[in-house]
C-alpha cells in the first residue's frame, strides 16, 4: 500500500511506483476513476473522503495512463 509524508505532494508504493497525494485528507492518494463524463483522479478514500483532481492533459484526451499515475 502507498504510504506518503504529510507535506509530500505523492505517495509512494512499497514496489517504487508514485501516485499523487489527496488534496483534501492526509491519508489517501488519487487514482483514476471513470465518470459520468470523463475520466478523473478520486481518491482512494470515497466516500469518507471526495478529493479529487483533473487527469494530466495527455492522458484523458487520448484515454491513456500517464506514466506513473
Amino acid at each position: 500500500m502507498p504510504s506518503r509524508e504529510r507535506t509530500a505532494s505523492e505517495a509512494t508504493c512499497s514496489c517504487g511506483k508514485k501516485f499523487p497525494a489527496c488534496p483534501i485528507c492526509s491519508d489517501g492518494w488519487l487514482v483514476e476513476r471513470a465518470g459520468r463524463y470523463s475520466r478523473f483522479l478520486g481518491c482512494v478514500r470515497y466516500p469518507k473522503c471526495s478529493g479529487k483532481a483533473k487527469l494530466p492533459i495527455d492522458a484523458a484526451s487520448h484515454g491513456e495512463r500517464s506514466e506513473g499515475w
